[in-house]
């Protein structure tokens, strides 16, 4: 009798196990389903598309754009401005008269190449 009391408290203890294990099953598959709905809730409630944001970034990123060549057409002015050398080369002919705001640029009429 010992061994059939055995073997009906070893099935019946197999039993409660099955049954735990498929209550954790369950139970990690609601829990599973709660997250996944919280995501969608949480997602459903930022903001999809946010015009305004995306056109003060828009005209943040313009603003930027028209500074840096506003700055930079301000740096290339002062430097034509203040190395004004590159202005007597413009239209410089050493044949031609001497322009006399730029005494190193030698003329010479009197050359070969210009006799042509």
């Amino acid at each position: 009798m010992s061994k059939l009391f055995r073997i009906i408290i070893i099935q019946r203890l197999q039993i409660q196990q099955t049954n735990i294990l498929e209550g954790m099953a369950l139970s990690f598959s609601r829990l599973t389903d709660t997250i996944h709905s919280i995501r969608n809730d949480i997602s459903a409630l930022i903001p999809q598309n946010d015009l305004d944001r995306d056109w003060q970034l828009a005209i943040r990123r313009l603003e930027i754009c028209s500074l840096v060549f506003y700055i930079s057409l301000l740096v290339a002015t002062m430097l034509l401005f203040f190395f004004h050398d590159w202005y007597c080369y413009i239209g410089y002919n050493p044949c031609g008269q001497q322009n006399l705001n730029c005494p190193w640029l030698a003329s010479d009429p009197s050359l070969t190449s210009c006799l042509n």
